[in-house]
């Protein structure tokens, strides 16, 4: 199956609120996958998280965040906690890192796969890359134990080995980097056009002209605020992308959807 390479010009910023505010934990995850999913679908450059809540909020979204977008055969690796009690009923994400082959040789035309470091010794690492046995890897920098290392499965004379391989988006789709913020501040948003997402804004057909074809930078608001009310920030551009909605309210997760899927047309 087709899968497209590199990464989109959009980032997304988003409070946790959105996600922590549902009463039980199921609803949590499963809202949390959704949002991610749809970030890779539309291979979003970054997803930041601006924590509105609390301190454990963060730390919960953060775990649950990298259990979701880990390769399978490294979920094995997460402490068992009742936080990821309800992981298995989340929509899967299944970027290109989670449909790698578990195969050595079909995996020799992968361009990357993400590999965690099981055993070292002074010249040489064992990586668990989904096989069933671990792979070598000739240490060139220090590496420990948890370690999470992006390499390539490579031929030798009568085996298989791994190299260490930069990560690049040019290669395949590695999903969304998240950041966590505990202040807007910390945002850097000066070379980003700014995009708020709300009811209140024009009508995307009108605006879709006027858009600049640069890094864009998705703004959505919570359940009681917009964009606007939450971040001090002056956006370039106010967007409603359902004009004519059916419905009395518009989830932010399903917003999110339907704004990715228009700016990405718009930006590709």
């Amino acid at each position: 199956m087709f899968v497209s390479k590199g990464v989109s010009k959009i980032s997304v910023v988003l409070p946790i609120s959105v996600i922590w505010s549902r009463p039980h934990l199921r609803e949590k995850t499963v809202k949390f996958a959704e949002i991610l999913r749809s970030c890779c679908i539309f291979r979003v450059h970054t997803l930041f998280l601006f924590n509105d809540t609390s301190k454990k909020a963060k730390e919960e979204a953060s775990l649950i965040a990298t259990y979701l977008l880990a390769p399978p055969y490294l979920k094995k690796y997460f402490p068992h906690t009742s936080l990821l009690r309800y992981v298995g009923v989340a929509p899967p994400i299944k970027t290109p890192l989670h449909t790698v082959s578990d195969n050595p040789e079909s995996a020799l035309s992968e361009p990357l796969r993400v590999g965690r470091v099981v055993s070292c010794d002074e010249r040489v690492c064992l990586l668990d890359v989904g096989f069933k046995i671990p792979l070598p890897l000739i240490q060139k920098k220090k590496f420990s134990v948890g370690d999470l290392v992006y390499v390539k499965v490579v031929k030798t004379r009568n085996s298989y080995a791994l190299r260490e391989i930069e990560a690049k988006h040019e290669l395949v789709y590695l999903g969304p980097q998240l950041v966590f913020l505990d202040r807007v501040s910390d945002l850097r948003a000066k070379d980003f056009v700014l995009v708020e997402l709300t009811r209140k804004g024009e009508d995307f057909p009108k605006l879709s002209q006027s858009l600049p074809r640069k890094n864009t930078l998705v703004f959505l608001g919570s359940q009681e605020k917009d964009p606007s009310e939450l971040y001090n920030f002056t956006f370039h551009y106010k967007i409603n992308v359902i004009p004519k909605q059916g419905v009395e309210t518009v989830r932010s997760e399903e917003a999110l959807l339907i704004g990715l899927s228009l700016l990405s047309w718009h930006l590709e």
